[in-house]
């Protein structure tokens, strides 16, 4: 899971971050952070075969850690896991989901129906978006 989040970060996101925001970002999501993480909250991983194609977590009404693996991006697969996750939030009861989007992700949860909320910036020098869906 580290490998597939860190090559998608450095694939996908470098467009929208600079090197050094990337291995920040990259440094919490070594195999220990995501073994404590997994403690935390749900995830959820999607395989194709063998292959670890994308992963999700969902800490109560919450979006985490949504990645798909470079090579298998645009073909619904994160259209796919958000969906699931959605209506597992919907299926408690609760009628919003909230996720701190990339950059880089934020055109992908509008499609998806989310909207801005507001910019988050952090104190590692990146810069999320926080945006917010109603069942």
């Amino acid at each position: 899971m580290s490998t597939l989040i860190v090559d998608t970060l450095r694939t996908t996101n470098a467009a929208d971050y600079d090197a050094t925001a990337i291995e920040t970002v990259c440094a919490a999501f070594t195999p220990t952070k995501i073994l404590a993480q997994i403690d935390r909250e749900r995830v959820l991983v999607c395989h194709r075969g063998s292959h670890l194609v994308a992963t999700i977590g969902l800490r109560d009404n919450q979006l985490r850690a949504v990645f798909v693996a470079p090579r298998y991006q645009g073909q619904g697969i994160g259209r796919q896991i958000v969906e699931h996750v959605e209506g597992m939030i919907r299926a408690s009861g609760t009628a919003t989901v909230r996720v701190h989007s990339s950059l880089t992700a934020r055109a992908f949860y509008e499609r998806l129906g989310y909207r801005f909320e507001s910019v988050s910036e952090h104190d590692d020098g990146t810069t999320t978006i926080v945006m917010e869906k109603e069942f």
